[in-house]
């Protein structure tokens, strides 16, 4: 029986033992397993880029650019005021029409132009040193385009020389006859003439039209006909035309109105 206990009480400590050293094996590997994971530390991403501050580069489309100052000089070509050719038996007349300055007169002489409405008629009424006037369709004076008088229109350019306006009569101013004064005659604005275009080239012409010989009632003796009269885009051998400039006063007191 002593043996027995002896036997059994030697089984128990040797189990014992071996349960103590599984014990201790399993401790050591999972201390070694942590030991591992600590060894590898997260790795940290960089801080994005401040997009607020970022600006994308902007670059103009040359196609684009050149379109823009196309249209610039285009607005710029169609501000213009327009050029008027006076075609006649004795030269050319080149006129500036102020279509911006003078709206109403300047349309109406326009008009007239693109419709061939002054074609073949004449400078009826020659007054040397004052001016020389035509547009009448029956060359006498006396004659119009239709019943309508022209409202009256403030010009901001004087009757200077080489100054174009519509002529008057006690009824207010003509839709068709035309003048174009010789010298300054700025005592006319006083009267309500209103300068709405002015010769940029060809006063000699003018000139030369007020020298011809003229019977008692100042009409040319031998006709000066305006051959044809049209809007043309430039006044040849110019660049551009004439700009206006005021002039001063003159002491004439002759009145535009035919006698």
């Amino acid at each position: 029986m002593t043996k027995k206990l002896l036997v059994a009480f030697i089984m128990v400590i040797f189990v014992a033992s071996l349960a103590m050293a599984q014990g201790s094996a399993t401790t050591s590997g999972t201390q070694g397993t942590q030991t591992e994971t600590k060894a590898a530390p997260p790795v940290q991403k960089a801080p994005p880029a401040d997009v607020t501050s970022a600006k994308p580069e902007t670059k103009k489309a040359p196609v684009e650019a050149k379109a823009a100052t196309g249209e610039k000089k285009a607005v710029k070509a169609m501000t213009k005021n327009p050029t008027v050719e006076i075609q006649t038996n004795m030269g050319n007349i080149y006129l500036e029409v102020f279509q911006k300055e003078t709206p109403i007169h300047a349309k109406n002489f326009l008009d007239k132009v693109k419709a061939g409405k002054y074609d073949s008629l004449t400078f009826h009424r020659i007054v040397p040193g004052f001016v020389i006037q035509g547009g009448d369709p029956t060359g006498t004076g006396s004659g119009s385009m239709g019943p309508e008088k022209l409202a009256d229109e403030i010009s901001p350019f004087p009757e200077a020389r080489g100054t174009v306006a519509m002529a008057r009569s006690s009824e207010g101013a003509s839709n068709c006859q035309f003048y174009i004064n010789l010298k300054d005659n700025s005592f006319l604005d006083a009267q309500k003439f209103s300068s709405f275009a002015k010769v940029t080239k060809g006063m000699d012409v003018v000139d030369k039209i007020a020298a011809v010989q003229k019977d008692s009632n100042d009409k040319p003796l031998q006709a000066v006909v305006m051959t044809k009269v049209m809007v043309v885009t430039a006044v040849p051998g110019e660049a551009k035309a004439a700009t206006s400039k005021a002039v001063p006063p003159s002491t004439d007191t002759k009145g535009m109105e035919k006698k």
